[in-house]
């Protein structure tokens, strides 16, 4: 079973109506429409996402964060099961699927302390943990760093540095970091057999954290600010890397790339990108079924982005508003993972062409 976690206050259930910008050539380009559009969930104030097949039927379910203390559980067809009123302000959303039962992991604020919380399907306290006094919480991660097969916490406070804790929510340790957070991501980069920690923020290098805590090297990437992901798209034991950036100035000049364990640029593609409030613009997902993950990557202009490991651009699809976070969607309808593309005010689900519906 999984449990939600988030960075929130007390909660209960009601019903829901390294390298300069100046690396290698731009990836070679083969533009073609892959995406069709499945379901468009429309709401207000949407703020972050998780999914997460939280009543066990195969199918993948979508937890909006929306007005700051609603999570909205919407299932695979886009209809809305329900929702759960938290008691306190979050602003990031993950859930610890491994854990028995799993649950929600929330960023969050409540009474005015900035704080990770733990929540059930129902939406009851399961742990909290206070944080030290800042900015809010600007990511939280999930996963089990240390082999133990128990997943931890990783929350990315933007002006404090990063927090790890155990299952339970008791602290394991603590980083700080310089700058202004944005995003985080973990992933293997280097085959060791142990993952790594990526941090990125705005105007600041990311920096590649050990799973003991410890900064290991910092990579310069210049933008005003940078979002970072880790996956492994080819299941060679090996998480790739990608990098998007975004700018005061000259969106049209921002990027995605993909970056080697050693900060290097191995390929890198224009993608739109203004400084502001995003909450996953990159992720991995298997849009076609054929178990290779391609890169999903959100522009300013309200495109969706499908770029392959080595940089070629497979599709892209314009959804008509910005987009703050797009999410890998499992469904019991085949292999192929369905893309959701969140907004402020949507949540839209995109689908392979050709791919099987329901």
């Amino acid at each position: 079973m999984a449990l939600i976690l988030a960075a929130t206050s007390a909660s209960r259930e009601h019903e829901a109506g390294a390298a300069h910008a100046h690396g290698p050539p731009t990836a070679s380009t083969r533009t073609h429409s892959m995406l069709t559009m499945l379901w468009d969930a429309g709401g207000r104030n949407y703020t972050a996402a998780a999914t997460w097949d939280i009543d066990e039927n195969g199918d993948d379910e979508l937890l909006v964060l929306q007005d700051d203390d609603v999570v909205v559980i919407f299932d695979a067809d886009g209809g809305p099961q329900r929702s759960v009123l938290l008691g306190q302000t979050a602003r990031s959303l993950d859930v610890a699927k491994q854990r028995n039962p799993p649950a929600m992991i929330l960023g969050s604020r409540r009474y005015g302390q900035r704080s990770v919380a733990a929540y059930d399907r129902a939406g009851d306290d399961v742990w909290y943990y206070p944080l030290p006094r800042g900015y809010d919480v600007a990511a939280c991660a999930v996963a089990d760093i240390d082999g133990d097969g128990v997943e931890e916490t990783i929350a990315a406070q933007s002006d404090m540095g990063l927090s790890c804790l155990d299952a339970d929510g008791r602290l394991r340790w603590e980083l700080p970091l310089p700058g202004l957070i944005a995003s985080l991501a973990v992933g293997d980069i280097d085959g060791d057999g142990r993952p790594e920690i990526l941090v990125a923020g705005h105007d600041t290098p990311v920096t590649v954290v050990s799973w003991q805590g410890h900064a290991l090297r910092t990579w310069d990437i210049w933008a005003s600010a940078c979002y970072v992901a880790a996956a492994d798209l080819d299941g060679d034991g090996r998480a790739e890397i990608a990098v998007k950036t975004a700018t005061f100035r000259e969106p049209e000049n921002a990027f995605v790339a993909g970056v080697d364990s050693s900060g290097q640029f191995i390929w890198r593609r224009p993608v739109p990108g203004l400084v502001r409030a995003l909450a996953r613009p990159l992720t991995a997902v298997d849009i076609n079924g054929d178990g290779v993950r391609e890169w999903a990557a959100v522009g300013s202009d309200g495109s969706v982005h499908l770029i392959g490991k080595n940089g070629e651009l497979l599709g892209r699809q314009n959804v008509g508003e910005p987009v703050i976070g797009v999410y890998p969607m499992r469904t019991r309808a085949g292999a192929a993972e369905w893309l959701v593309a969140v907004s402020p005010t949507s949540a839209k689900c995109l689908q392979f062409r050709g791919g099987a519906g329901r």
